[in-house]
């Protein structure tokens, strides 16, 4: 298991993906390291939560760039640079998980990426914090978004019955 660091992006293991069996996660593809993950740990449950992030950036561009032109709001979909390399954060599609399903850290040209700046990591932890509370409320962001509630209240279990061992 990685030891998690704040601020770090992160790969989850294959593991996760099959016991939560969630439909709408954006799993391991095949013998890569993608998708690729933020995150960050919730105090008050212990859990991490992870943020998609893609490489994809002028196909968020675009749906962002609608949004605007539309008057919608779209703090669920940033464009952020981590390590210097523009990431789309897909906050609608964030969801919980143990610390010990982290495969390892992403690790490019032997650096980490990460966001260093404190301000940076605690303005994207403010806006994920938001999106939780909506999805606490029922919202749903897009019709493929991931039941993270339900995520949670599994990840939930799982710590308890780890602590009981």
């Amino acid at each position: 298991m990685a030891d998690f660091v704040s601020g770090r992006l992160y790969f989850i293991k294959d593991e996760f993906f099959e016991i939560v069996g969630e439909r709408y996660l954006k799993t391991n593809k095949g013998d890569t390291q993608r998708p690729h993950y933020y995150a960050f740990r919730d105090s008050s449950t212990e859990l991490l939560w992870v943020i998609p992030c893609s490489s994809q950036i002028e196909k968020y561009k675009k749906i962002l760039a609608d949004k605007e032109k539309n008057g919608k709001k779209h703090d669920h979909i940033q464009i952020i640079k981590v390590s210097g390399i523009e990431q789309a954060f897909l906050f609608q599609d964030m969801f919980p998980m143990i610390e010990k399903y982290i495969k390892n850290p992403y690790i490019k040209q032997n650096a980490f990426m990460e966001i260093r700046d404190p301000k940076k990591v605690q303005a994207i932890e403010k806006n994920a914090k938001e999106i939780i509370k909506l999805m606490r409320h029922g919202v749903r962001f897009t019709p493929t978004q991931p039941d993270s509630m339900r995520i949670e209240k599994l990840m939930l279990d799982e710590l308890n019955k780890d602590a009981a061992k």
